[in-house]
C-alpha cells in the first residue's frame, strides 16, 4: 500500500518487518507473498540484487508449500527482473514456467501478470511489447498486474 502511494521508504521498512516476522513464525506461504512483494518494490526502485534475493526467497517458499499460483506470480516477476538484467535465457525459462502455471487460472489477471512479464522480455530483446500494454481494464483489479505494468512502462521510457 505504501508503495502504491510512492512512500517507498515506509514500504521497505514495513515489508522487511513482515518478512522477519513471518520467517520467525515459520509461515512459508505468507513469507513467500511478503518476499515477492518486497522483491517488486526493490525491482521498481532499480535495486536489482535485493529484488533478486527477495524474489528467490518467495519462489523457494512457494515451491516448499506447493502453491502453484504463488510460484507462477513470483516466477513472472523474477523473469521480468532477469530480462531487465539482460539474462534473457533465464528470463524466458521463468516466464514460460509462469505462463504454464497461471494459464487458465481465475481470475484472468493471474495469467495477465505472466503476459506482461513476457512484454518485458520482448522489450529486452528489442521487440515491440506494446500489444501487452492493452490491459487497462485489468490494471485496476490486480496489484500484480498494476506492478508489472508499472515496471514495463518504466522500462519503455528508458
Amino acid at each position: 500500500l505504501y508503495a502504491d502511494w510512492e512512500r517507498y521508504d515506509e514500504a521497505e521498512i514495513t515489508g522487511q518487518q513482515a518478512v522477519a516476522l513471518l520467517a520467525s513464525l515459520g509461515q512459508r506461504r505468507s513469507l513467500g507473498l511478503a518476499s515477492g512483494t518486497l522483491g517488486r518494490l526493490f525491482h521498481l526502485l532499480g535495486r536489482y540484487p535485493e529484488a533478486d534475493a527477495a524474489y528467490r526467497e518467495g519462489l523457494s517458499c512457494a515451491r516448499d508449500v506447493g502453491d502453484g499460483v504463488l510460484e507462477g506470480l513470483v516466477s513472472a516477476h523474477l523473469g521480468a527482473l532477469c530480462a531487465d538484467r539482460g539474462q534473457l535465457e533465464v528470463a524466458e525459462d521463468l516466464i514460460e514456467r509462469a505462463r504454464r502455471l497461471l494459464h487458465g487460472r481465475t481470475p484472468p489477471t493471474l495469467s495477465a501478470t505472466a503476459e506482461i512479464a513476457l512484454g518485458n522480455l520482448e522489450r529486452a530483446r528489442g521487440e515491440d511489447p506494446s500489444p501487452r500494454l492493452d490491459r487497462s481494464e485489468l490494471e485496476t483489479r490486480s496489484v500484480d498486474v498494476r506492478w508489472a505494468l508499472r515496471l514495463l512502462k518504466r522500462n519503455l521510457k528508458s
